[in-house]
């Protein structure tokens, strides 16, 4: 197909269950280097086709972009400032380790339940709402 300058339209189905779609298997040639060790291997690039209601006509705006000014970046600077925080992954505990190590405490000091793991990853909705 690549000597020929052809593609292929074809219809797609990539898993099971999903809609067909058309779609163009482009040829790619095989590129070797100057010692003939190959760089990118014969093969297909599988483009999807897009269904006439996925084809719009962007208008670009009329207006042109607002610039923002001198005392708006000020702002902008110091809000981005505030929202920094120093972060070490260190300082957090990953909960599924932790999780299993409890499990393997309770079993060798012959507990029923192992103790419960606080999960310092997880977003506090409680503070967020207030």
């Amino acid at each position: 197909m690549l000597h020929l300058k052809k593609i292929a339209i074809v219809r797609l189905t990539a898993r099971i269950n999903a809609s067909p779609r058309l779609a163009a298997l482009l040829p790619q040639a095989e590129t070797l280097d100057k010692d003939g060790i190959q760089l990118e291997p014969p093969g297909f690039h599988i483009i999807i086709l897009p269904y006439s209601c996925d084809i719009r006509r962007i208008e670009p705006p009329s207006t042109p972009n607002p610039k923002a000014s001198d005392h708006q970046i000020l702002l902008a600077k110091k809000l981005i400032k505030t929202l920094r925080i120093k972060f070490s992954s260190s300082n957090f505990e990953n909960p599924c380790l932790q999780k299993h190590y409890a499990n393997l405490q309770a079993l060798a000091l012959d507990r029923e339940v192992a103790e419960k793991v606080t999960d310092l990853l997880l977003p506090d909705d409680e503070g967020m709402l207030n």
